[in-house]
């Protein structure tokens, strides 16, 4: 005869200990809440300050970006100027030597451009979108 859980003399009685493991458990189960809210405040905090850090680093790359472009701006006007003047002297006309400097910055403003239109598409997230979404190439 197989004996069932019940009938067993040591399931009979209530366990004072059983009751000490059941208020043990709730005390367990308090401190995890406050251990994984604690855990969550930390995160939440740090997310917090690098976000703050973040901002402050993108206020001072974009000062320090306009500043060196400035200088850039100031630097390619220098060259261009030298150049004009190199050539006036050489004996070229000044028109020419405009026009020469004219369609010189227009070829590097059409390279340029191709770059940015070529990199651009690296912007589309293709791959992703078409794993997430299920979406084919135009």
């Amino acid at each position: 005869m197989a004996s069932n859980f019940h009938d067993t003399p040591e399931n009979s009685d209530p366990d004072p200990a059983g009751e000490a493991t059941l208020g043990n458990l709730g005390q367990d189960v308090h401190q995890l809440w406050q251990d994984v809210t604690e855990q969550v405040k930390a995160i939440v905090e740090i997310v917090f300050l690098e976000g703050k850090l973040a901002v402050s680093s993108l206020s001072v790359i974009l000062i320090a970006a306009a500043f060196l472009s400035g200088l850039a701006l100031t630097t390619w006007g220098f060259l261009v100027a030298a150049i004009v003047l190199a050539l006036v002297q050489s004996g070229v006309s000044l028109a020419l030597t405009m026009l020469i400097c004219a369609l010189v910055n227009a070829l590097l403003a059409v390279g340029s451009y191709l770059v940015i239109r070529r990199v651009a598409r690296n912007l589309n997230f293709r791959a992703s979108r078409q794993m997430i979404f299920g979406e084919e190439d135009d």
